[in-house]
Order: C-alpha cells, then sequence, then structure tokens
C-alpha cells in the first residue's frame, strides 16, 4: 500500500505540472487523492499501532510529523526549485524524489510484527466487530467530537490565509502560517512527552481549549500580534487533533479489531476534511467577515469537547474499554 502511495504520489505531483487543459486537474488530482489514501492518518496509524502496543502516543506522534515538516521544509524549497527550474521541472523532480524514497522506505522499513525481530506481537485482534460498534452510543459520540473538531480545523487551516489578509500584507500573512506550522510541530512535540503519562482523551480536551482560545483571539483581534497569537494557539493543537483519533479508537474499543473499527472513523475524518472548508465559506458569508466566523467556530469546538467529555466519562466507555 505504501508502495503504491509512492507512486500515485509522485506520479500526481509529476501530471500537476503537466496540466494543459482544465480537465487534466481533475485527473491529476484523482491520482493524488489515491496517494493520500495510501500515507495518511489510517495507514500510518495501523502500521504503527501494530508495533507499539503500549506507550504508543510517542511514536504514533512521530510518524505523523510529515505534514508539518512538509510545512516548514518542502513548501520552500519547492519554491526555490520552481525558480530555478520552472514549475514543470520543479514538479517533475519532486515526484520523483517522492516516488523513490517512498518506495525504497516502504521496502525496507515496513513490515508485519514479528518478522525480523524477536519479541514482537501483533495487534491484539479483538472478537468483536465493526458492525457492533454501530449499535454503541458511546461510538457515535466519539465520532460526532472528532468529526467536529475536524471540521473546524480544515475550515480554519483553509481559510487562514484569507482571514490573515483582511488585516495584512501577503508577506506578514505568510510569516504567521510559518509560526502555525512552527506551532503544531510543537505542539506535536509536547503531546508526545504528556502522552506517556496522560490519556489522549484528556490531552485531546486541553488542545480543543487552546484552539478555541485561539479563535476566539482571531475573532477579537485585528493588529499583527494578535493574529500571530491567535494563529499559534490554534497551530498548538492542529498535530495532535491528527494523532488521537486512532489513540481514541484503540483505547476505547479494544474488544473490536483496530482494522476493522477505524475504517469507520476514518470515513467519518474525510468526509469532515471534505466539507469543513465549504461550512466556513458559507458561515462567511453569512455573517459577512471572519470575525463573525471565528466565533462561530469556537463554539462548534466548544461542542467537540463537550461530545469528548461525554464519550470518554466511565458510564460511557466500552465495557472492556479504557481510555487512559
Amino acid at each position: 500500500m505504501f508502495t503504491a502511495g509512492g507512486l500515485a504520489l509522485g506520479g500526481g505531483v509529476l501530471l500537476v505540472g503537466q496540466v494543459q487543459r482544465p480537465w487534466q486537474v481533475v485527473v491529476a488530482y484523482l491520482v493524488l487523492a489515491v496517494g493520500w489514501s495510501c500515507l495518511s492518518l489510517y495507514p500510518i496509524s495501523t502500521v504503527v499501532l501494530a508495533w507499539f502496543l503500549e506507550r504508543n502516543g510517542p511514536p504514533l506522534a512521530m510518524a505523523l510529523t510529515g505534514a508539518s515538516a512538509g510545512g516548514m521544509v518542502v513548501i520552500p524549497l519547492l519554491t526555490t526549485l520552481t525558480e530555478r527550474l520552472g514549475l514543470q521541472g520543479a514538479l517533475a523532480l519532486s515526484g520523483a524524489v517522492t516516488t523513490a524514497v517512498v518506495s525504497l522506505l516502504a521496502a525496507a522499513a515496513i513490515r508485519a510484527p514479528g518478522t525480523g525481530r524477536t519479541g514482537d506481537v501483533a495487534m491484539p485482534a479483538g472478537s468483536g466487530t465493526a458492525w457492533s460498534l454501530l449499535r454503541r452510543r458511546s461510538f457515535w459520540v466519539l465520532l460526532a467530537a472528532l468529526v467536529t473538531a475536524f471540521a473546524v480545523q480544515v475550515g480554519l487551516l483553509v481559510h487562514q490565509l484569507s482571514l490573515l489578509a483582511d488585516h495584512l500584507d501577503d508577506v506578514s500573512a505568510s510569516r504567521i502560517i510559518t509560526v502555525t506550522t512552527a506551532a503544531a510541530l510543537g505542539g506535536r512535540l509536547t503531546f508526545m512527552a504528556l502522552s506517556v503519562r496522560r490519556s489522549p482523551a484528556m490531552l485531546g480536551v486541553l488542545y480543543l481549549l487552546g484552539q478555541i482560545a485561539g479563535l476566539l483571539v482571531l475573532g477579537w483581534s485585528s493588529a499583527r500580534v494578535g493574529l500571530t497569537v491567535g494563529c499559534a494557539l490554534f497551530g498548538w493543537g492542529v498535530g495532535v487533533l491528527i494523532t488521537i483519533p486512532p489513540l481514541l479508537v484503540r483505547a476505547a474499543f479494544v474488544d473490536v479489531a483496530f482494522t476493522a473499527a477505524y475504517p469507520i472513523v476514518n470515513v467519518g475524518l474525510q468526509l469532515a476534511n471534505a466539507s469543513g472548508a465549504p461550512i466556513t465559506a458559507a458561515v462567511h458569508d453569512a455573517f459577512g467577515g471572519y470575525g463573525p466566523t471565528t466565533f462561530v467556530l469556537a463554539g462548534l469546538d466548544a461542542v467537540a469537547v463537550a461530545l469528548l467529555l461525554a464519550a470518554t466519562r466511565p458510564s460511557a466507555r466500552s465495557t472492556s474499554g479504557t481510555f487512559s
């Protein structure tokens, strides 16, 4: 799967540089979508959690730092390559390197637990089914919390440049976006340290509260300092929100195989990824600005916090699951 993802991602990047007509954009992005599916949260978490049955927060958080690293390293590098090689040359080179690196690493590093080292154990399969999850109220509450939080996060990030452009020039806005990306990496590293002693559910609530604070600051402030603080507070939880869903599902429903339980959650998260930006746009158009929009997003995040607390209280947990 990872090798196929590397081929699709690299091929899609190359195709984007060869686009001559609008319909070709659709084809290129469909190829990219295949690469995304093979290399995103679900396959990464499945591999990592199969190897690390305990204290799995730090390795999963480390494995998911690609987006943060990409924002800080790949985007400036691609900009430099475009200046020197042109867009087609830069994307062709990037696509070739992506395919080679991902394919080689997949062949060299990714294997099932128990192969290549002694003492490794596989992820417990569980006796429950995905269908049994659909009959559990706690599962739907947890899913609603994650989907709501994801939609808010995607909505803000997609509209972030437009929000900042209402008050700042392009250079200042791009610098604040870099601060947001750096904060996301810092939040993820902090999560790696805290997750050894604290439950992912509690950390998820804390980081979501930080995002609510960031949204409120963005709604109230139009100055550069306030916008920077607001984006940094919001960015602090970006990487963590991506990391906790597999940890919560794994901890809460240990009687169901992770590979059966998480795909359902993943569908909900992908729907949130797709709907977050248009929902934010609709709220912006309805209220006539990003100030009121950030307050609405903060309210939705508050709903997500309440749902997460409800899903993780003792009476709502699976009889065989724990969030500790």
